[in-house]
């Protein structure tokens, strides 16, 4: 509810609270790292750390359970784009926005490096963090035996948690404008009030409360079956790079046909009606961020190839032979989504929904 409350009452101060959390993200960076590696009684040397091979799953090979392996990683990296999805409030929105996502890269990057391998080098006896029983989390362990101390580990995890909510209320942010700029699309059901804005705030109040109501509803799951709800929420993985592989694989595609580095690099790809009935020509052109010539296709066929290949693994189980209860239901979670989009497509969107609805503000751009 803080979350929504913030989006929909103080949505104008986003920015600046962005920033605080940002300095917030950094000073709790430095609170989790110098425990770790001043205060852990003893740590694992570099050859323990690089050359070491766990094989929890008990695949039959050390190849096959790392690329099982890479869906932690990958999970990463997801969400990157999310500044994206608010664009249309950005000035300067062409050159901010992917100057805004590679800056986010380079600097949760480098502090994700530097985590993994304090956390890594303060994390003795790792199988046995994984195999003991106990209702605490292994990094919640790993804390614990780093500072010696209940009350310093609790103060750890509070930093993750604060940050945890921070994330959030960023997501919730993005998430309603995706949610209300495909309804403006008519691309959704109840497309009409998920497009709605807000006349005293000029934000989607609507979006906002039907993305946390929905939320909310999926984590209920988790009550009568964990297992379902592991399955649901194993589509965040898939639904992002499965985005990701469409949007590159297109780019390539125009690439390789010429269509975007020809002399004459627009191309009209559609005639759009507006909200008002008015139609107006949209041509597809290169923004100030590109990589020109063969660099540039080299870069989305690398792309493709790593988005294949995570999403191909993101639907394996994480051990061989797996319950019911362990089992990745990611397929049957993206297979029935799919097909209900399709079906809903086929049945009525294709009848109003015609290509992004473009509503451009001078003052944004």
């Amino acid at each position: 509810m803080l979350c929504v409350c913030i989006n929909v009452f103080v949505s104008g101060a986003l920015p600046t609270i962005e920033v605080i959390v940002l300095i917030f993200h950094v000073l709790g960076f430095f609170g989790i790292l110098v425990p770790l590696v001043y205060l852990t009684p003893a740590h694992n040397t570099a050859k323990d750390i690089f050359t070491t091979f766990h094989n929890g799953g008990k695949w039959p090979t050390q190849a096959l359970a790392f690329f099982v392996g890479l869906q932690g990683n990958a999970l990463a990296f997801v969400g990157t784009d999310s500044v994206v999805h608010m664009s249309e409030e950005v000035r300067n929105a062409s050159t901010d926005v992917p100057r805004s996502m590679l800056m986010s890269l380079g600097i949760n990057g480098t502090l994700a490096v530097g985590l993994l391998l304090a956390v890594l080098f303060s994390a003795t006896n790792i199988e046995e963090l994984l195999t003991e029983e106990s209702s605490l989390s292994p990094f919640i362990r790993i804390f614990q035996r780093a500072v010696g101390s209940n009350t310093g580990a609790t103060i750890m995890v509070c930093i993750i948690i604060a940050l945890e909510f921070c994330s959030a209320m960023g997501c919730l942010a993005a998430a309603s404008r995706m949610t209300w700029s495909f309804a403006r699309d008519r691309g959704l059901p109840f497309s009409r009030a998920l497009s709605m804005i807000d006349k005293r705030t000029t934000i989607p109040v609507v979006a906002i409360l039907v993305v946390t109501i929905c939320a909310a509803l999926l984590s209920l799951i988790n009550i009568g079956n964990s297992a379902a709800f592991n399955g649901t929420i194993s589509l965040v993985l898939e639904g992002f790079y499965i985005s990701y592989l469409l949007a590159i694989g297109l780019l390539l595609w125009r690439r390789v046909r010429g269509d975007l580095d020809s002399p004459n690099a627009e191309l009209a790809i559609f005639n759009q009606s507006s909200l008002h009935g008015e139609s107006y020509d949209h041509s597809l052109t290169w923004g100030p961020w590109r990589l020109k010539g063969a660099l540039g296709v080299a870069n989305n066929a690398v792309a493709i190839c790593y988005l294949l290949l995570i999403i191909f693994f993101s639907f394996w189980p994480t051990q061989i032979n797996p319950t019911p209860e362990i089992m990745n239901w990611a397929i049957v979670v993206t297979g029935g989504v799919s097909i209900f989009s399709v079906a809903y497509y086929i049945a009525f969107a294709r009848k109003s929904y015609t290509g992004p609805i473009v509503e451009i503000d001078p003052q944004v751009m």
